[in-house]
């Protein structure tokens, strides 16, 4: 069951000035107290939570600064089940399904299905992912043989034991790149996504 809350939201056409069209939710920011909505706001044209983010505020000072500071500015909506689904088969892909809880899941669910609103729909996206992979894959592929120009396959032998690593061997992509999409946040239990995940128009929050 999906649930928007239509509060103190920006007109269409000044949300897309923003870097961010939409800007989900986890609940570090909220509990933390890192950052402000407003702040948030400066860069992203909607900001949206979860209710299963909500109800892990518990504290009575924590709740109380977020119905005050933050409530005001927010939606509030759960992804579809097969949103979850495509979320929890690709996480197992990767690795990192055992170390996601159910609201990790949700947030990412929720970022990969309004991802695909704003861009078209499953397939699109599904485009974009597969564009992503084969240009990481070239690029890999690219470095290793840069780096066997440099004097063989950029690795040293010491003693038995290999040292050093090509440049074509130093793992995926995180943070952002240079065409503005957004690898989506790690767990709250701090492992590392180790298989792409990206956003471009939509992106989590979990810092």
């Amino acid at each position: 069951m999906t649930t928007d809350t239509p509060n103190q939201t920006l007109p269409l056409d000044e949300a897309n000035k923003h870097e961010i069209d939409t800007l989900i939710l986890d609940t570090g920011p909220i509990i933390k107290n890192v950052c402000s909505p407003q702040s948030l706001l400066a860069k992203a044209g909607t900001l949206v939570t979860l209710p299963s983010v909500i109800s892990e505020v518990r504290d009575t000072v924590t709740r109380s600064r977020f119905e005050t500071l933050w409530a005001p500015f927010l939606q509030y909506r759960s992804p579809k089940p097969e949103s979850i689904k495509y979320v929890s088969q690709f996480a197992k892909k990767t690795g990192d399904y055992g170390v996601l809880g159910a609201t990790d899941l949700q947030v990412l669910a929720l970022t990969y299905e309004i991802e695909c609103e704003k861009i078209g729909g499953v397939e699109e996206f599904e485009k974009q992912l597969k564009k992503k992979e084969e240009e990481k894959n070239t690029n890999k592929k690219e470095g290793a043989q840069k780096g066997k120009h440099r004097g063989g396959s950029g690795r040293a032998s010491n003693g038995g034991q290999t040292v050093g690593q090509t440049q074509g061997e130093t793992g995926g992509v995180q943070g952002d790149d240079e065409e503005g999409w957004t690898t989506i946040p790690t767990s709250r239990k701090n492992k590392k996504p180790t298989g792409p995940c990206y956003c471009h128009r939509a992106s989590a929050c979990s810092s």
